[in-house]
């Protein structure tokens, strides 16, 4: 996890912060929330945080974005190295400004005396200059200054989102459809960094539970050759499959990671398949249905139906 550097221009002075993480991202939205959490962490405004992910040659060491790992991983990776450099900025602005460095603060790109009417400093100034002639101030060798701070992160234990999750389904007895009339969900996935991105997960992940629950399913024919090779055989809900969810969530923070964070991955891809096949069965109770497997497509209902399993 490479940190953040201050750098500039020989032209036009700016200040600005290269955040490298080694967990590409896959729609999660990396790019906004582990700017936020480096923005955080070194004090500086979101707008001036650029964001990459997956360079090798940034970050030689990474282990992808799966099992609910990004923001937990590269999360308080960048967290930590966005602390250390605001440490580093704040070190060589005290040098500049000729005060102690525990008696200034940084805020929103400027650091500043803690008492009022002390000296500041914005970062396009502080990376303008020409480094203290003597000091072991970090340096680029030619124009300003930059600091960067590398972080790896491994969590001491796991940090995943729990929830429970309910609904409310009609089976039509007749042509074996499951139609979903409720879906409630409470998720618990610790600190949440950017609400926005945390509910479209875990409606993304619902989405694709139902996906598995009530459609998707790989069929092979005698000889081992896929049927469902395409879309028109493999189906995948659309939105027109997915009912309005009703969403609440707690904030239980993880005591394994600083930022108190869980992963969200699994948080609503897992538990419609069981929560389905439950409210399935349920609804066929009458018929002495027993949902072992899925899909539940309308074949497979009317099969159950018609040949009632003895419950385990």
């Amino acid at each position: 996890m490479r940190g953040s550097s201050a750098h500039c221009s020989p032209h036009r002075p700016r200040a600005s912060a290269r955040l490298a993480i080694g967990a590409p991202s896959q729609g999660q939205g990396h790019r906004t929330s582990m700017a936020q959490i480096a923005a955080d962490a070194i004090g500086v405004p979101l707008g001036v945080i650029d964001v990459t992910g997956g360079d090798t040659e940034a970050t030689p060491f990474g282990v992808g974005t799966i099992a609910s790992r990004a923001l937990v991983n590269a999360g308080n990776a960048t967290h930590r190295a966005g602390r250390l450099v605001r440490e580093k900025i704040i070190d060589a602005a005290s040098r500049r400004l000729g005060v102690p460095a525990d008696s200034l603060d940084l805020s929103d790109g400027v650091v500043a005396a803690k008492a009022p009417g002390g000296p500041s400093m914005d970062l396009a100034e502080l990376a303008g200059r020409a480094p203290l002639p003597g000091t072991p101030e970090p340096t680029d060798g030619r124009h300003g200054t930059e600091i960067s701070e590398t972080v790896h992160f491994r969590p001491p234990g796991f940090a995943v989102a729990s929830g429970a999750h309910a609904a409310v389904v009609e089976v039509d007895e007749h042509t074996g459809a499951v139609e979903i009339l409720h879906y409630a969900v409470v998720h618990d996935a610790g600190v949440i960094v950017k609400p926005m991105i945390a509910e479209g997960q875990v409606t993304g992940g619902i989405a694709q539970g139902i996906g598995g629950a009530l459609y998707e399913e790989m069929v092979y024919g005698p000889d081992g050759q896929p049927r469902t090779g395409t879309y028109m055989d493999y189906l995948v809900p659309t939105s027109s499959e997915i009912p309005d969810l009703d969403m609440d969530e707690l904030f239980t923070p993880s005591p394994m990671n600083d930022l108190g964070v869980k992963g969200l991955g699994e948080g609503g891809a897992i538990a419609p398949q069981a929560v389905l096949a439950n409210a399935a069965e349920d609804a066929l109770r009458p018929f002495g249905v027993v949902v072992r497997r899925g899909p539940l497509s309308p074949s497979r209902v009317r099969d159950l139906i018609r040949t009632p399993a003895t419950p385990a």
